[in-house]
């Protein structure tokens, strides 16, 4: 058995019509100000992860550890954020 568009239709609600959702490439700036603001990091963290990463994308790894660190503190909105960006990384 395979799970079939008419599957993902019926049990998402997705549909399965039309072109399929396509991205703009982040500059190494604009991903820097996205995660300062959306996940509550520091500018010199953004920096290093930036720079370890080679571009404007994060490791999983580093994600995980931001979730610990606002988890832990009780900042639940960047904790979630971080938290959900760690997901949809993982069912990529």
């Amino acid at each position: 058995m395979t799970i079939t568009l008419d599957d993902v239709s019926s049990i998402l609600h997705i549909p399965i019509v039309g072109q399929f959702p396509t991205y703009e490439v982040l500059s190494y700036d604009e991903a820097k100000d996205l995660l300062i603001e959306l996940l509550g990091v520091s500018e010199t963290q953004a920096n290093e992860e930036l720079i370890e990463s080679r571009g404007p994308q994060v490791r999983m790894s580093w994600l995980r550890e931001v979730y610990e660190q606002f988890y832990i503190v009780g900042s639940w909105e960047f904790a979630a954020r971080a938290f959900l960006m760690h997901l949809l990384g993982c069912t990529k």
